[in-house]
């Protein structure tokens, strides 16, 4: 027992990623292996994995365990120092119009920058690259790159600095700073902080920015926190608030001095994680202690750490460590309520090889889970993810607030809190089956509670699975 601990101790003293652990409550699975210097991920809402690859410049997908050929190819990227592909989004409302937005640094004429582009899907693949938002600068290193939807349907994206510092604190510059855009064209929406002030980059959220790897939406609030590498002041977490400077290069890491020009990270560590991705787990069969809890990946110790928000005042109450598989590169809450990380078994490669799925024990069969995959459901849509044996047919019921009483359903009278029944949803060869729902963006629907029940059924075998419910926005 104390060589195990020795080893623990010695292995986050030098970096090095620990010994594979599986979390307590969770079953581990390797999903795909094979991936070409990975770096991010994003679930479109019929349950495809989309993954980019930053060594081959290409984007797929994982659908039924099995990772797919090129959705498409950006042959002037490349992983050069930190750059190449960097971030994805799925289009709110990717269930009618099935647009993919990507971030990437690219050399053209000898000259690098960074692209924000969209691309539409066609027969499976992505056409019609179209680059949005303003001209960006890229560095070899400090590229940023990642992009997430917010509730409001704009697009936010983090830029590092690119290696120059006193880019970060230049309101002329998108370099080092959180950038809101508008889609489908990429301009500044006009209740950016900065519109109108002369010499200020309109597309400018937040500022003050280093080098960040990690967006994520508090799923109650909706607000926006970020994981975010320092030089030596220790990685930090953030909450991003409209308009605010969060210190680079002034302050790095925690302020010795409280500073009223500036932001405090709400988390910091010395020596350094390296945080990457980071995503909000909601699963409702999660163990209780990481319900609604932000898990942020790191690349230096090969760890997935768990943060217990407080909603209301945004700080954090509690920060562990849950899990061990490997240098950690990006990290998604599931539709079907399990975990995804991005890992290379070892520290020295920039890019993951393999994505890992942490599968709540608890989970009943079937599960059911609902999600907005790209945080916004009204004008969008709502996934309804279910987990059973492959093979098997499940059967989905959903209403706007709970309705206990008996309904006729293909197998009879049930007594479930449902009135919409859904289209079944075949079990695939990884036990995962998913329906998107596209909804309209009506006012009046804001607030509902979606209350849905599931079954699977085999032969003459049926189940009942447990309830799920999802507050829409």
């Amino acid at each position: 027992m104390r060589r195990r601990r020795l080893a623990a101790f010695l292995a986050a003293a030098i970096g090095l990623p620990l010994p594979a652990q599986d979390p307590p409550g969770f079953t581990t699975e390797t999903l795909v292996t094979g991936l070409d210097l990975a770096s991010a991920m994003a679930f479109a809402p019929d349950g495809r994995l989309f993954v980019l690859e930053r060594g081959s410049g290409t984007v797929r997908y994982v659908r039924d365990g099995v990772l797919s050929a090129p959705w498409a190819t950006i042959a002037t990227t490349g992983a050069v120092g930190e750059g190449g592909l960097l971030g994805i989004a799925i289009d709110p409302d990717f269930t009618t119009t099935p647009y993919v937005y990507l971030l990437y640094t690219r050399s053209i004429a000898g000259r690098w920058e960074t692209v924000i582009e969209r691309r539409l899907e066609v027969a499976g693949v992505g056409v019609q690259p179209q680059p949005i938002g303003p001209a960006l600068f890229a560095g070899g290193r400090h590229c940023g790159g990642p992009l997430l939807f917010g509730r409001d349907g704009t697009l936010l994206a983090v830029l590092g600095e690119g290696g120059l510092e006193l880019l970060s604190q230049s309101l002329a510059h998108p370099n080092g700073k959180v950038l809101r855009l508008l889609v489908p064209g990429g301009a500044a929406p006009s209740d950016n902080p900065f519109v109108g002030i002369a010499g200020a980059s309109p597309y400018v959220f937040a500022w003050g920015i280093r080098n960040s790897f990690g967006l994520a939406l508090h799923p109650s609030t909706g607000e926006l926190y970020e994981t975010e590498n320092t030089a030596a002041g220790g990685d930090e977490l953030n909450r991003i608030l409209a308009g605010r400077n969060y210190g680079w290069p002034i302050h790095d890491g925690r302020e010795l001095v409280p500073d009223p020009a500036t932001e405090d990270p709400l988390w910091t560590q010395l020596p350094d994680p390296a945080l990457t991705g980071a995503d909000f787990a909601t699963g409702p069969h999660l163990p209780p202690s990481l319900r609604s809890a932000l898990i942020a990946a790191a690349y230096n110790d090969g760890t997935l750490r768990a943060f217990d928000i407080d909603a209301a005042t945004g700080t954090v109450r509690g920060h562990s460590v849950f899990a061990t598989h490997g240098a950690a590169f990006g990290v998604l809450d599931g539709p079907d309520g399990a975990i995804y990380a991005l890992v290379h078994p070892t520290r020295f490669e920039r890019g993951a090889d393999r994505i890992v799925r942490y599968v709540p024990q608890a989970a009943p069969s079937p599960a059911l889970q609902m999600k907005a995959v790209s945080n916004v459901a009204l004008g969008g849509s709502l996934t309804f993810g279910v987990t059973a044996n492959a093979g098997e047919i499940a059967f989905v019921w959903a209403a706007p607030g709970p309705n206990p009483q008996p309904v006729p359903t293909p197998f009879g009278e049930l007594l479930v809190p449902i009135v919409l029944p859904l289209p079944g949803i075949a079990i695939g060869a990884d036990r995962r089956g998913h329906l998107a729902l596209a909804l309209p963006d009506d006012p009046t629907l804001r607030g509902v509670t979606v209350y849905a029940q599931c079954a699977a059924i085999a032969g003459p075998a049926l189940r009942i699975g447990g309830m799920a419910a999802y507050v829409l926005h």
